[in-house]
């Protein structure tokens, strides 16, 4: 659909539809399919390409369809997986026909990265060598912070300029929000402690335990109980 303004402006209205549709509650395929006969409405939106994901955040439950889009890419305890399935052609181009969805799992901690094409084709090289380009820095520093895990990619993916528009967009789920009930006694931090490192381990939001770790000072604030609530918070992906 090309880059620039015009694009960017076809963009825009086709991410409104689509958010619009799945507000009123379609599934991925099904909000592709109708934002199909949008795209035939609109000037410069035919062959434009798009992935629709719905992320349930308690069960990890993942569903997601795709309109000629690159595969998103999970990260997960080490490992790198495109999400192939789910793909059917380009926005527009069989504004009739039928989308297919593929339902998987985002396990606690694992990242999911979106992207354009414009960030893994390079002229001179293939798509298999920018998506494995791609695998590899973004499995090297999956467990950075996500600022940090997009400034990577960007920087290594992106030499000496683009020659297409980017987008690239990460997500993270996040464990259930940690609560402690503990005694206030002395003892207690080192269980504290642990349970914490835990807890952010397995969020990827914190390195291993026999890296050296440096954890906020405890304070006790005055209750009327004997036996405060500490509430590590987490934070935002």
């Amino acid at each position: 659909m090309g880059d620039g303004a015009p694009a960017a402006a076809v963009m825009g209205q086709l991410r409104s539809s689509l958010a619009t549709l799945l507000l009123a509650g379609f599934s991925p395929a099904r909000a592709l399919e109708l934002l199909d006969r949008f795209a035939t409405q609109v000037a410069g939106a035919r062959v434009s390409t798009a992935a629709c994901v719905h992320l349930d955040p308690e069960s990890g439950e993942l569903t997601y369809s795709r309109a000629g889009h690159p595969p998103p890419l999970r990260l997960d305890e080490g490992t790198a997986t495109y999400l192939e399935a789910g793909h059917g052609p380009a926005l527009g181009v069989s504004p009739a026909g039928r989308r297919p969805e593929t339902v998987t799992t985002l396990p606690t901690g694992a990242t999911l990265l979106l992207y354009t094409d414009g960030l893994v084709e390079r002229r001179g090289a293939t798509l298999d060598d920018g998506l494995a380009r791609l695998a590899t820095v973004a499995t090297s520093h999956r467990s950075a912070p996500l600022p940090a895990l997009l400034d990577e990619v960007l920087a290594d993916l992106v030499v000496g300029g683009a020659d297409d528009d980017i987008a690239v967009v990460a997500l993270r789920r996040l464990p259930e929000a940690l609560h402690l009930d503990l005694p206030a006694q002395p003892q207690q931090l080192r269980r504290l402690r642990a349970v914490v490192q835990h807890w952010a381990e397995e969020a990827a939001l914190a390195p291993p335990a026999s890296r050296t770790c440096s954890w906020p000072s405890a304070r006790r604030r005055p209750t009327p109980s004997s036996t405060p609530t500490a509430t590590p918070t987490h934070p935002a992906a």
